[in-house]
């Protein structure tokens, strides 16, 4: 039993009186977690007496425990699309009882609460007082055209074909194509060749054998990376897109490199800035101990030479620009780059610059190349599936675009 949620909201709003921030999509597919049953009145009652009664026999009936919330002033669909987001987005909002959406919008207003989904609140929303950050419905409402669907802003629980994961990485610019470094391997796709097969599947989708190149080569991502860095023009965006996930292990880590560099001493800052990188795929998988690609392989993957540090254009912040790819540092000592390279990567990827992502079927992350490394953790890949799909968008050019000198060229 599979019933999808949220479909019978209509159309709310959710606004927050002057604040910003990232939302999960609202659409959850059950019974895969616990469920709950909003009781609008204290218990003890009647209706909290059937309410239980019915969690029991629905909780023997799905095989999922079922809570009963007492919240007197609840149950409306404006509680139900909070309740939801709440589960949705993993997080835990209070739910705040009013007799209507007046007295809430007020205090919104007020800074007393900090959201509310209402479908009432258009007049403020077009005068500005509130912004509107998202709608519950499956599509733009046209009394607010520019706001976005929650789904749009998602990324939890975004069931997406290969030509709707296309289509949304495209708004962020065009795809670059997909060569893979095992490409003499490839007989036919497992899936639509305009994204990249990050899995640890064979092309009849079962798990890879322990001597398969392509495992071999795939291996390399459990180190930190940032992707195409190898590529003259390196990647913008990465959408990464989880099919069928690992139950234990398989995470990946982000490294924000924009916080590194603001962290790292004025004197290493000084000394690294302007530095150029070579990079290399194969660099990357021969750290590993595996090297076996064909001169066609590499010759299709011939490595780029990029800054070390960059600027973000849109922010003006600086960042890190590292990568396992990172071979050798332009005008440096072999021995002394790589020392320097694995200093900075230490430094950049302590816990305080790195989040974790815990792993849902179909999660779409997506995230910002130019000033992030990534990394997949380790999962028991001989016995568990892991069915990634990664739509990469492309940068504007190379970083080392305007620089003066043979050494800023491509190979």
């Amino acid at each position: 039993m599979a019933v999808k949620l949220m479909r019978s909201l209509g159309r709310m709003v959710l606004a927050f009186a002057m604040m910003t921030g990232g939302l999960a999509s609202v659409e959850a597919a059950y019974p895969d977690r616990p469920i709950h049953l909003i009781v609008p009145y204290p218990p003890g009652g009647l209706t909290d007496a059937v309410a239980r009664q019915v969690g029991r026999t629905l909780a023997d009936r799905v095989g999922q425990p079922v809570i009963v919330d007492n919240v007197p002033g609840g149950g409306g669909t404006s509680h139900l699309a909070g309740e939801m987001f709440n589960i949705a987005a993993d997080v835990k909002i209070t739910h705040v009882p009013y007799k209507g959406s007046g007295p809430a919008l007020q205090d919104l207003m007020g800074g007393q609460i900090q959201m509310m989904f209402n479908d009432t609140s258009l007049p403020q929303i077009k005068a500005e007082t509130l912004r509107a950050l998202a709608v519950t419905g499956s599509k733009r409402w046209s009394q607010l055209p520019d706001v976005p669907t929650m789904s749009e802003l998602g990324i939890p629980s975004q069931a997406l074909s290969p030509d709707q994961h296309v289509a949304f990485a495209e708004r962020f610019g065009p795809l670059e194509p997909n060569i893979n470094s095992y490409g003499d391997d490839v007989k036919r796709d497992r899936v639509d060749s305009r994204v990249s097969d990050v899995s640890n599947l064979s092309e009849d989708n079962e798990i890879l054998n322990a001597q398969s190149r392509k495992r071999l080569s795939g291996l390399a991502n459990r180190l930190w990376h940032t992707d195409s860095s190898f590529r003259h023009v390196a990647a913008r965006v990465s959408l990464l897109h989880a099919r069928t996930v690992a139950p234990i292990g398989g995470h990946t880590e982000f490294a924000d490199l924009r916080a590194a560099w603001d962290a790292l001493p004025d004197d290493m800052k000084r000394r690294i800035d302007g530095l150029i990188v070579e990079h290399s795929i194969f660099h990357s998988r021969a750290k590993l101990g595996f090297t076996d690609y064909s001169d066609r392989e590499r010759a299709a993957l011939p490595g780029a030479k990029q800054l070390l540090v960059r600027t973000i254009p849109e922010t003006d912040r600086k960042s890190l620009y590292l990568a396992s790819h990172a071979m050798r540092v332009v005008g440096m000592d072999e021995t002394e780059g790589a020392r320097l390279i694995e200093e900075l990567t230490a430094f950049a990827t302590q816990r305080q610059f790195v989040y974790t992502h815990r792993w849902r079927v179909n999660d779409l992350v997506a995230w910002d190349n130019r000033c992030t490394m990534h990394r997949g953790t380790a999962f028991e890949e001989r016995r568990w599936k892991r069915d990634m799909l990664r739509a990469t968008v492309t940068d504007v050019g190379n970083t080392c675009a305007g620089l003066q000198g043979s050494e800023a060229l491509p190979p």
